[in-house]
């Protein structure tokens, strides 16, 4: 989702930032007289890394969405990373080799990027900006003033409309997250309490009764001619309908495989 930024200048973003930044610095058990010169230097970095985005819409104009090149010459251009490790840890355990073709968003990006990791590796500012990426993205996940922190920051940021980009309930977050998970396993429980197996052959055999019905009824259609009529009575047998829920969501071995490793928490 995208959410336009409100009417603010530079500055004032650059001080939000730099408030959430120490924000989170606390949070995380962090001294106010060690985080004096760390964050400022890391808004830096991050201000001078937005600077590299090459907007969608002129990507869109150069017809350069994608960037098809090869792990090796990816490495070539931005030799900051070792993006064959990266990349086969990301896709294990599919094989990867320099010689893999790929296809990147922004190149200038990650050229420019290498650069100016290069330049900064080394201070603590790498380490501290992954740090407040990491936590940034699991803050629906962690202690509620982190949580708190993210949606001050996006409400003076985007205003209004910042305070959706956050889940506000804590509970259904954990909900939504449970369900997705174990979609499998909640499924054949509902399934199995709501929509007995009896009643989906019922409905199975309602369907194919509407299919007769229909083929019938288009003998009946005067205005066609044979052929047409031979070929919407194919289309028709062709049809096919999923009622109530797929075959497979009541297979207990494949949900047990899928979910044979996870390591459960109470």
């Amino acid at each position: 989702m995208y959410l336009p930024l409100v009417k603010c200048s530079v500055l004032q973003v650059l001080r939000v930032y730099l408030s959430y930044l120490k924000k989170l610095g606390i949070l995380l058990g962090w001294t106010e007289d060690g985080l004096s010169d760390s964050f400022p230097l890391t808004l830096s970095f991050i201000s001078n890394l937005q600077r590299f985005v090459t907007p969608l819409q002129k990507r869109q104009q150069r017809g350069m969405l994608f960037f098809h090149t090869t792990i090796r010459e990816l490495q070539e251009k931005a030799p900051a990373i070792d993006w064959l490790a990266c990349l086969k840890a990301v896709f294990h355990p599919v094989p990867m080799n320099l010689s893999q073709p790929i296809a990147v968003h922004d190149m200038d990006y990650l050229s420019n990027m290498s650069q100016l990791i290069e330049k900064w590796h080394k201070g603590r500012v790498l380490h501290i900006y992954m740090i407040v990426c990491l936590v940034g993205n699991l803050s629906p996940a962690l202690d509620s003033q982190f949580q708190d922190a993210r949606l001050e920051l996006y409400k003076i940021l985007y205003g209004k409309m910042g305070s959706r980009m956050i889940p506000a309930e804590r509970w259904r977050k954990c909900l939504i997250d449970t369900s997705s998970f174990f979609e499998p396993v909640l499924g054949k429980m509902i399934v199995q309490e709501i929509f007995p197996e009896q009643t989906k052959k019922f409905a199975e055999q309602m369907f194919s009764v509407i299919q007769d019905a229909l083929c019938d009824r288009l003998d009946q259609v005067e205005w066609m001619d044979e052929q047409s009529r031979r070929n919407a009575k194919t289309l028709v047998s062709r049809l096919q309908v999923e009622i109530g829920y797929p075959a497979h969501i009541l297979q207990t071995g494949k949900v047990n495989r899928e979910y044979q490793n996870v390591s459960y928490i109470m």
